[in-house]
């Protein structure tokens, strides 16, 4: 009886899966969106973490928030005078009001709330002159009160507490408070004849830190990690675990050296920081070899850690021929709120801008089986 020898091929079945990759997106420009004159002639003074906007209206003095999209209004009181500038946060505003004639002692601030509700704190100022700063996600409020005794000293609100003015903390004469993070980081400028004042951090059981002396400085803003930027001098800065670098630079190659940098940078502030570390500011910019200003040489501009400089016109779309000037701040989210200026047009305009994100690559999953062994392919391509 012959003998076959039989081969048997294995049976395989295929099962795709089709994913996006891991891990998050680099951002690779900016979708811009105007905001005037859709809610007004509104000047814009805040954006918070969550993205919500804050201004007031040049025509009746309103304070407008803006929350998805959607403008609050509250009308300006005939018997009183707002603070233009309020501490702003996701929670709604807080803003100094005086009920009286100018100059006579406030008497009140006011909490304009996200959902229209007014609210009287109850807090009576000592002076005659109180300007709110910064607010945290908890409902702190920081700024500075013009006192008959002391002079200029800061001044805290704490939900449960009240308010306060704050002349010292650790030995330092403070003038004001500016910046409040999450976890009770206070940022302020102090008083001081030997160095002029600076800026200083302080929270609850740790000694202060000096960020910056001198008295041409300010605090601009603060992240939860503790990173701060602001000014001093005519640089921005940027601050953190007790180091301090300059920011703001713009460098362009000279093209008639390769690998030379010109800086085109005569001043620069440091105007907000956002959770991740990027940074928004301006800088005013003078001609060098490589770069010519455009006809209002103040530029607004973005800072990453791994990415240095780079000015927002060269983030949004060139067709827009969209020239960005200044920025309010940025959100969480990195959104940034921008001031600049149209084409043929010098009106000042605000600008939403929100981050495009690099195409994530998409991963395909092959899962290969073979009677009863499997094989696993994992093929990765960018759209």
């Amino acid at each position: 009886m012959p003998i076959v020898n039989t081969v048997r091929k294995p049976s395989f079945v295929a099962i795709v899966v089709l994913a996006p990759g891991l891990g998050a997106a680099a951002v690779v420009g900016y979708d811009a969106v105007r905001l005037e004159p859709k809610f007004g002639n509104v000047i814009y003074t805040g954006i918070s973490p969550g993205g919500i906007l804050s201004g007031y209206d040049q025509a009746n003095g309103d304070r407008v928030v803006i929350v998805d999209g959607v403008a609050h209004r509250f009308p300006y009181p005939d018997d009183a005078q707002i603070g233009v500038y309020g501490a702003f946060g996701d929670s709604g505003i807080a803003f100094n009001v005086n009920y009286g004639a100018a100059g006579d002692p406030y008497t009140g601030i006011l909490a304009f709330m996200i959902d229209g509700t007014l609210t009287d704190i109850g807090y009576a100022p000592q002076g005659t002159s109180l300007t709110l700063g910064g607010q945290n996600a908890n409902g702190v409020v920081v700024g500075r009160e013009s006192t008959p005794d002391l002079g200029l000293v800061g001044f805290v609100f704490e939900p449960g507490s009240g308010g306060r003015i704050v002349p010292t903390l650790d030995g330092i004469r403070v003038g004001s408070l500016e910046l409040v993070n999450d976890h009770g980081w206070l940022v302020g400028r102090g008083i001081s004849p030997d160095a002029g004042g600076g800026i200083f951090a302080w929270r609850e059981g740790e000694p202060a830190v000096q960020v910056a002396a001198g008295s041409f400085v300010s605090p601009n803003g603060i992240n939860n990690v503790g990173a701060i930027v602001g000014y001093v001098g005519n640089s921005g800065f940027y601050w953190e675990d007790g180091q301090l670098s300059a920011l703001g630079d713009y460098l362009v190659e000279d093209p008639a050296n390769p690998g030379v940098l010109n800086n085109a940078t005569t001043l620069a502030s440091a105007e907000g920081i956002n959770e991740s570390g990027t940074v928004v500011g301006y800088a005013q910019l003078t001609n060098v070899a490589g770069f010519t200003p455009s006809r209002v040489p103040q530029y607004a501009w973005l800072w990453k850690e791994n990415d240095g400089i780079n000015l927002l016109d060269n983030l949004v779309d060139p067709d827009l021929n969209l020239h960005l000037m200044d920025v309010v701040g940025i959100a969480g989210d990195g959104s940034i709120l921008a001031s600049g200026l149209l084409p043929g047009d010098e009106t000042i305009e605000y600008f939403l801008l929100h981050p495009i994100p690099e195409p994530s690559p998409l991963t395909l999953t092959l899962f290969v089986l073979f009677g009863c062994q499997a094989e696993l392919v994992l093929i990765s391509w960018t759209p």
